[in-house]
């Protein structure tokens, strides 16, 4: 498996927006996407920055994705994000995360479980846990 890192510094008060186009947007075309398994984001409104994480099948489609579609993803960020987000990429080695509920996720920062689509992927090497903070998982 293969992983996509984004890094994004936010406008100001954007986090909501940010959750919202990638509820609406981006996880509509990554899905449509080749090898796609998985995205998480990861948003810290006191540094107005956020991580975007996503997974897949080979590093081919992560690639395939980024010369055709990731285009679009940055069309429809332009409203929340400033400047060019930064891309790291990165071999998947291992996780504990197979499943999450709703139970698990804690009101944070004014954001709240409803946030959180299920389920997460499950990944051949995963053994379980939970999610804290302001994390989404999308």
């Amino acid at each position: 498996m293969f992983g996509r890192q984004v890094t994004m510094k936010l406008k100001a008060n954007a986090a909501a927006e940010l959750t919202r186009i990638a509820e609406t947007e981006i996880v509509p075309i990554l899905r449509r996407q080749k090898g796609f398994r998985d995205e998480t984001i990861f948003i810290a409104p006191e540094r107005a920055e956020a991580i975007a994480n996503s997974f897949w099948d080979t590093q081919e489609d992560a690639e395939a994705y980024s010369r055709t579609a990731y285009p679009e993803v940055l069309r429809v960020l332009a409203n929340a994000i400033e400047g060019i987000p930064t891309v790291r990429t990165f071999n998947f080695v291992s996780s504990t995360c197979n499943r999450l509920s709703l139970a698990s996720c804690r009101k944070v920062d004014g954001f709240s479980s409803t946030h959180v689509m299920l389920p997460l992927h499950t990944f051949s090497t995963v053994t379980g846990a939970g999610v804290r903070g302001n994390i989404f998982w999308v």
